[in-house]
């Protein structure tokens, strides 16, 4: 029985508690409710301030504007920390009556300059107004009302403000989108294709006037093709390279294609010979400009010049421009055949049967070697600063094991000690001015010039290999060391 008597007693305790858990939940949901509610109010209101500040009062204009015009009227609010007051109900005043007067919640503007304004309400003073009287801007006329700009371009907006006499003439200028469209002074600069508007205000913000700006693509008018007629052999390729006009053009999306693809196929401008006959290759823009190719395959290839890498890790390109994707890449001494030449740049196909752009100074005509085991011969030691000719070419000899020295070819290469010279010549001579149409010979005035001799280096050496070159000394080509090596 006291068993049972307990149990109920612990299942009583535990009902109460849980309803007192509940009570309190209940009661803070409240309080955190209440305090949503008055949070909001005061982001919409100033609730809370105007708690706060319960016996003070506060004005502002309608419109929260500072600017009144002369000969304006405008309205005023008035209210405490309760609710609004009546306007007759208070004191109203102006710190400059000639400029801005104030009666019955309403300012009007005299003249120009500034004033403050405030009220007094049962001995209270409300917050001061600075007000500014001024001719307002009336109207702000636009030359455009639309606009389409091409994308990364600008075009500016002219206005007229009226009056002109108006106190303020600086503008307010905003893009409703600065992505698509930013504007500076009334110049509208293009970023991104889409619409938005350009509006335009007075400082006050009364007078608001817009501008609808299209961003648009730069159309492309013209394409261009590198070659217009080719001859391949069936199994080659080549490749050819677009220019489009204008080169601010932001659409540059090209379509390649053959007019028979049994004959020749395109890919991104690569161009693959399957059989013999004629077909053309079209690139067309977006908008409808073309450009044709036309290819003639036969059996037989054609003879190409062959030129020969200058270095390692040159990189075969697909346009003729440093930008452009790599083809392949190509090593010192790799065979080119040269299939065009431009300013800077060379089509060629590499033996592997890739073709692509290289620039111009990464090949030569032959092949370079490097040959081990020359013997070395500094000609600063030997004494002979501008021997490099014969120094080298008795390193040759000796490599091939001819007892040759330096000095020996030295001695018999034809040589011009003189080296080179330079001699001066006084020249008198006679100048004319033509004035008002009389000539009128003026005083003789000398002249010196240089004039520079010497030997001729593809006969002799000019100079000596044992003098510098401010001593006159030159060298010579290759003709007068073959003499002595003979």
């Amino acid at each position: 029985m006291k068993k049972k008597l307990s149990e109920n007693v612990d299942d009583n305790i535990k009902k109460v508690s849980k309803r007192r858990k509940i009570f309190i939940t209940c009661i803070l949901v409240l309080l955190f409710v209440i305090g949503i509610v008055i949070y909001v109010l005061d982001r919409k209101f100033g609730i809370i301030d105007k708690i706060i500040n319960i016996n003070s009062i506060y004005i502002q204009t309608a419109d929260n504007s500072r600017y009144i015009g002369v000969g304006e009227v405008i309205d005023l609010k008035i209210e405490n920390g309760i609710g609004s007051i009546d306007c007759n109900d208070v004191k109203w005043v102006s710190t400059d009556k000639n400029i801005v007067d104030v009666y019955d919640g309403k300012i009007k503007g005299l003249s120009l300059d500034n004033a403050k304004i405030y009220a007094i309400n049962d001995n209270k003073k409300s917050n001061e107004i600075d007000i500014e009287c001024l001719v307002k801007v009336q109207d702000i006329e636009l030359d455009k009302e639309n606009i389409v700009l091409p994308i990364n371009t600008s075009d500016t907006i002219n206005v007229k403000i009226y009056p002109e006499n108006s106190t303020y003439n600086d503008l307010i200028w905003k893009s409703s989108n600065e992505d698509i469209a930013y504007v500076e002074d009334g110049k509208i600069f293009g970023k991104r294709v889409g619409n938005c508007e350009i509006l335009v205000s007075d400082i006050t913000g009364d007078v608001v006037r817009k501008c609808s700006v299209e961003v648009v693509n730069i159309i492309a008018d013209l394409i261009l093709l590198d070659d217009t007629y080719v001859e391949l052999a069936k199994g080659e390729n080549y490749i050819l390279s677009e220019e489009i006009y204008p080169k601010e053009a932001t659409d540059k999306k090209i379509e390649w294609y053959s007019t028979d693809e049994n004959i020749i196929t395109v890919d991104n401008g690569t161009v693959h010979a399957l059989a013999c006959g004629q077909a053309d290759i079209i690139v067309k823009t977006s908008d409808g400009k073309e450009a044709t190719c036309t290819f003639n395959i036969t059996e037989s290839p054609k003879l190409y010049d062959i030129r020969y890498a200058k270095a390692n890790n040159v990189f075969l390109k697909q346009k003729n421009n440093e930008k452009s994707d790599n083809v392949i890449n190509i090593n010192k001494n790799d065979e080119l055949q040269l299939l065009a030449v431009y300013d800077n740049w060379s089509k060629v196909r590499v033996p592997t049967g890739e073709v692509g752009y290289i620039k111009n100074k990464a090949y030569t005509v032959e092949k370079s070697y490097f040959i081990n085991d020359v013997p070395f011969l500094d000609q600063y030691k030997l004494g002979y600063p501008t021997g490099c000719e014969a120094v080298s070419a008795a390193m040759v000899a000796q490599f091939y094991n001819y007892n040759v020295t330096s000095e020996d070819i030295i001695n018999n290469t034809p040589t011009d000690e003189r080296g080179i010279w330079t001699e001066e010549i006084v020249k008198e001579i006679e100048q004319e001015e033509i004035e008002n149409d009389v000539k009128e010979e003026e005083e003789k005035e000398d002249v010196i010039e240089e004039i520079t001799y010497g030997g001729n280096p593809f006969e002799v050496f000019v100079g000596h290999p044992s003098k510098n070159y401010d001593e006159g000394s030159y060298g010579c080509y290759s003709k007068p060391i073959i003499i002595s090596l003979e």
